[in-house]
């Protein structure tokens, strides 16, 4: 990255493919190892492209990342806490500290990708129903990846609860498609209402958790969604706070309306997503 000469012929091979082949964005390997000057300027380069709209991905983690120009980085944070809520206990309440570590220097554009399960540790840690619990305790992590603060990603298998890993090169093991209908279903309605509402995506995030349950609203320009998530595999009551108790919410997965008191009960790895 010393050499001009070199910088020049990156960015005009990343120039290239965008015409070439009308791309819509490109995912950066190993981009914490890349030099920020070069970041900023090959991504100031592919963004004066007014044809396109692209979408700029870094894998990693970078305080710098953001001011380079990404709109988005991975949350290896995210990730490695929520092993820990799940595998040693680590209270719910410690999601909070990435939902501020990984959007330092922030942009309007920026967010960060969550996951449960990657190309990386699906091969190192096991499959999201090793490390997550189960079905139940998997999606329950999903909830909480895709809604609180972040992009979901879904990785080959997670959606049907494929119980192997895929190792290194991936080509050993196929994907059974319709392994586990049920679980296949749930991630299409948990992605459609997110794909459908505005404020999960880009809302004004309040905490409310507890050391067991991940409890969050999200705003925008009116519209207001409750998620409400157990990361036990326990039943366990949760306390609403005064500006919760005694509301009234729509089911914003399977329809019907709830009214809460002071107090929910939450099933094991149970949530609710509710509007208003």
């Amino acid at each position: 990255f010393a050499s001009k000469e070199m910088r020049t012929a990156m960015i005009e091979a990343l120039r290239y493919w965008v015409f070439a082949a009308n791309i819509d964005g490109y995912r950066f390997d190993f981009a914490d190892n890349v030099p920020f000057d070069f970041w900023s300027q090959a991504l100031s380069s592919l963004k004066n492209i007014k044809t396109h709209q692209l979408l700029l991905f870094a894998e990693g983690t970078r305080a710098d990342h953001f001011n380079a120009g990404f709109q988005l980085k991975f949350g290896f944070g995210f990730y490695g806490n929520m092993k820990d809520v799940f595998n040693n206990s680590k209270t719910v309440t410690s999601i909070n500290d990435f939902n501020t570590s990984e959007y330092a220097n922030p942009k309007e554009e920026s967010q960060v990708v969550r996951y449960i399960t990657n190309h990386d540790v699906n091969s190192s840690d096991g499959t999201a129903l090793d490390v997550f619990d189960g079905k139940k305790g998997s999606m329950a992590a999903f909830v909480v990846a895709g809604y609180m603060k972040g992009v979901p990603m879904v990785y080959n298998g997670q959606e049907v609860a494929m119980p192997t890993r895929l190792l290194f090169p991936f080509t050993g093991q196929k994907v059974n498609w319709n392994i586990n209908p049920d679980v296949t279903a749930e991630y299409k309605k948990v992605l459609a209402f997110r794909n459908s509402n505005a404020a999960v995506r880009r809302g004004t995030l309040f905490t409310y958790s507890s050391d067991d349950v991940c409890v969050f609203t999200k705003e925008l320009e009116g519209s207001k969604v409750l998620v409400a998530v157990n990361l036990r595999n326990r039943v366990v009551d949760f306390g609403l706070p005064a500006s919760l108790a005694g509301s009234n919410w729509v089911d914003g997965i399977n329809g019907g309306s709830l009214a809460f008191t002071s107090k929910i009960t939450l099933q094991p790895y149970a949530y609710y997503i509710l509007k208003k």
